[in-house]
């Protein structure tokens, strides 16, 4: 590959902070001598706009959770959610589900004393403002232990 003569191309003037070119590793003083595969451009027909594209929050799976009733337990979300483009601080995340609290990055589950067994899937919606992504994880509430020794019991008497 040949270098190209100092005479080739067309030097970046400016580059601003936190633009695409920027995180692209793109500097003032840098010669651009071809684009796309071009060659032999110069400041007279050289133009370029970089646009910022923005990817969508990833959500991983999330694993099932068993929490009894009557009981509390909080989630640390960051674990299941990345996006390349935004701090995890930027991002909103909510559900629909009456079973969930979250603020920031922390998922509070609560399941009253009275709930039945069961089970329930919980959806998450992770937005960046320009796009949403969804994820999900399942609920379990098994018999409180409690329960079953005094239906035992009320069976046996």
């Amino acid at each position: 590959m040949s270098r190209p003569s100092s005479a080739e191309g067309v030097i970046v003037a400016r580059v601003r902070r936190r633009s695409p070119a920027a995180s692209a590793g793109l500097r003032a003083g840098d010669r651009l001598v071809a684009i796309n595969g071009g060659g032999k451009e110069d400041s007279r027909t050289v133009s370029i706009g970089i646009q910022a594209v923005n990817d969508p929050p990833t959500v991983t799976r999330i694993p099932d959770v068993r929490i009894m009733a009557g009981t509390t337990q909080v989630l640390d979300l960051s674990r299941y959610i990345t996006d390349v483009d935004n701090p995890l601080t930027d991002l909103k995340i909510s559900s629909p589900s009456p079973l969930v609290n979250i603020e920031g990055m922390k998922l509070t589950l609560y399941v009253k004393s009275d709930a039945v067994e069961s089970q329930d899937v919980v959806p998450l919606l992770v937005s960046d403002g320009l796009d949403t992504s969804q994820g999900e994880f399942l609920l379990q509430r098994p018999r409180n232990p409690i329960h079953r020794i005094l239906l035992g019991q009320a069976l046996t008497q």
